[in-house]
């Protein structure tokens, strides 16, 4: 029996628009290295209002780079180390459910890893003998596994760079596309999920006093229109909380620290943030040294979502109200981002080992 054929490079420009509406950001990668022609008319044609955000995450080991979209958690291109023969793993992706305009982002979908041999293993297959593409003028060999593409590079880090910047180039980057008022509005009043991530672009005069909904994650990329009382509201529905591009002031961040020490936003766990200004430790905890306890050992917050964990500095001093909750704050080594973090007592802020996912954080006194 043989297989049919849908010649769909064939088809008139606006009907091969149509087809493409069916196909989600992995497929449309995975079509695009097809040849050069399907590259070019995948990134010409394909449906730009697809509201994907491209994304990649360095806090663990493994890179990674996903998408955001309609689409449930799953892995697309696995990328491994290329050596005479290779072992076409099952590769196994977590898929909770998701529901809401705006849904959770699509797990790791190119990942890289080492996982090759130069003898024969079972069921091995020789490198020479899989599909050839080429991608950003490099070629690699690609095998489809049960779960995800695997790709073969003779250095895996690097071929995940290639693979980064060919993603970057096919779909211009869906990071800061511009929305009108009415649109960033229905965004936040409307788009229920358990994750959102706005990496859009608000109205430069936007303002917003509405209510937001209970997520559990929310990420806001070009956060200037977000004010403290905004922030508030956000801590009193949403358990974690990344806000970048920041105007809140350290008295802000204070009065919102206080807020949460007051007895308030009871389901907050994180909140990062990246400022204009420069934040003073002792000005966001400013009339609250009193309050704080030291803990020995090192405080260690776990992501309810994903395996990974940030690690505060040893024998840090923390913030204790009344009901046993605890609040830290430290900076990210790197790109300076301000870090909050709350545990229900300090015996849970210990529970979780420092590992292999673990993203140390550092004293504001460290960072210049």
């Amino acid at each position: 029996m043989t297989t049919p054929e849908f010649r769909c490079f064939q088809l008139p420009e606006g009907a091969f628009r149509e087809v493409l509406k069916n196909f989600d950001p992995p497929e449309l990668l995975i079509l695009s290295l097809c040849s050069r022609n399907a590259n070019q008319a995948v990134k010409l044609n394909y449906n730009k209002s697809l509201g994907f955000t491209l994304w990649f995450s360095g806090y663990t080991s493994e890179p990674s780079i996903g998408f955001q979209c309609k689409a449930p958690l799953r892995t697309a291109i696995v990328v491994k180390e290329a050596t005479e023969f290779v072992q076409i793993e099952k590769f196994t992706a977590e898929e909770p459910e998701q529901n809401g305009l705006f849904t959770s982002l699509i797990e790791t979908v190119v990942r890289w890893a080492f996982n090759s041999s130069t003898e024969k293993m079972d069921d091995a297959t020789k490198l020479d003998d899989l599909e050839k593409v080429k991608i950003g003028g490099q070629k690699m060999e690609i095998a489809k596994g049960e779960f995800a593409f695997e790709v073969y590079s003779t250095d895996p880090k690097a071929g995940f760079k290639t693979i980064l910047d060919y993603i970057n180039d096919l779909f211009e980057d869906g990071n800061g596309v511009p929305l009108t008022e009415e649109e960033a509005r229905y965004v936040l009043a409307k788009c229920d999920a358990q994750e959102i991530n706005l990496s859009a672009v608000f109205p430069e005069s936007f303002n917003y006093t509405g209510s937001f909904l209970n997520y559990h994650m929310i990420s806001i990329f070009y956060g200037s229109w977000v004010t403290i009382e905004n922030l508030i509201s956000l801590g009193e529905s949403c358990v974690d909380m990344d806000i970048m591009n920041s105007r809140l002031t350290n008295e802000d961040i204070n009065k919102f620290i206080k807020h949460w020490f007051k007895g308030n936003m009871n389901g907050f766990r994180r909140l990062i943030i990246k400022n204009e200004s420069v934040i003073i430790q002792d000005d966001i905890l400013a009339n609250l040294k009193d309050k704080m306890v030291p803990v020995d050992g090192i405080m260690v917050y776990k992501y309810e979502l994903y395996p990974s964990y940030m690690d505060f500095p040893p024998d840090w001093n923390v913030l204790q109200r009344e009901d046993g909750k605890v609040l830290a704050t430290a900076i990210t080594p790197r790109t300076k981002e301000t870090v909050i973090c709350v545990w229900n007592n300090i015996e849970s802020s210990q529970k979780h080992p420092a590992g292999f996912f673990s993203y140390a954080l550092a004293p504001f006194h460290n960072i210049v």
